[in-house]
């Protein structure tokens, strides 16, 4: 064997790889939102989930959309939690956390976003602030003061979730799984692409937290591989007070006690707005 052949396998094996590199930056850059969001197309009223005491809302977004959602209505004056779930499944999928808030005595606005659960339209970052735009109108025609809701948003959502409490004054921000950014999220898994220039759905939480006033509780699972708890906490540490960080020892990203996080936005947050 030679060194000429040696050297002419080895440029040919350089080849194979930068192709193969720039074609998985391709995949990556122009495929992308498939590998983000993994929505449940079917459309489910309440009433087929199980929840009776929900009623099925129209939302219409800026951009003239008409979103299913599901709502509880409160009491005259018990806190609304607004609910922005995760990238994957759809609003059936966590319909027993509604029925736990709602048991709590909570309001709930249970919001899908656009390409979720039969909703029209694809989903993407801009589109899902405008979602919760829409949901938060909805809030205010049913006379849901902003001093009454509390926003939380789990894995994504929370993304969502700390995008609308730079917009709004409300009672408590909630957020579970939480990422600095998507970008961070993906240089966890694809650290061998410039993933900082790839993302085009940021999600840039980590600029935007030190912007927000009102009450914030982070949950995070220690065993989480998806959104490691490092980013939950380096979050948590860019926000002002007051905040508290909970940590659940035992939890991966999709075994969080909910019932326990929704326990304890009950404990601090539940009670009636008449005596805070």
């Amino acid at each position: 064997m030679t060194l000429e052949f040696v050297m002419k396998g080895l440029k040919f094996a350089g080849i194979v790889l930068l192709t193969a590199y720039l074609v998985t930056l391709a995949i990556m850059f122009f495929f992308q939102r498939s590998f983000l969001y993994f929505p449940n197309a079917q459309s489910v009223s309440a009433s087929q989930a199980g929840l009776d005491n929900f009623e099925d809302v129209t939302l219409v977004t800026a951009d003239e959309l008409t979103l299913n959602a599901w709502f509880h209505t409160p009491s005259e004056t018990a806190p609304v939690i607004l609910f922005m779930h995760g990238n994957a499944g759809g609003i059936a999928d966590r319909r027993n956390y509604y029925r736990y808030m709602a048991d709590l005595g909570f309001g709930v606005l249970a919001l899908d976003y656009r390409g979720y659960s039969g909703n029209p339209g694809h989903p993407h970052e801009e589109g899902l602030y405008m979602d919760a735009r829409a949901a938060m109108a909805f809030l205010a025609e049913r006379s849901i003061a902003p001093a009454r809701l509390i926003l939380m948003g789990v894995s994504l959502g929370s993304g969502v979730a700390v995008h609308m409490a730079t917009e709004i004054d409300a009672r408590a921000l909630v957020l579970v799984s939480p990422y600095t950014s998507l970008p961070d999220v993906a240089a966890e898994h694809y650290g061998y692409l410039p993933v900082q220039w790839l993302t085009h759905d940021r999600f840039t939480s980590i600029d935007k937290i030190a912007s927000v006033a009102m009450p914030l509780l982070i949950f995070h699972g220690a065993q989480d591989t998806l959104i490691p708890a490092h980013l939950g906490r380096r979050l948590f540490d860019a926000a002002v007070e007051p905040k508290q960080f909970f940590m659940q020892k035992r939890a991966g990203h999709n075994t969080m006690d909910m019932g326990a996080i929704i326990r304890k936005v009950s404990e601090l947050y539940g009670e009636d707005v008449r005596k805070l």
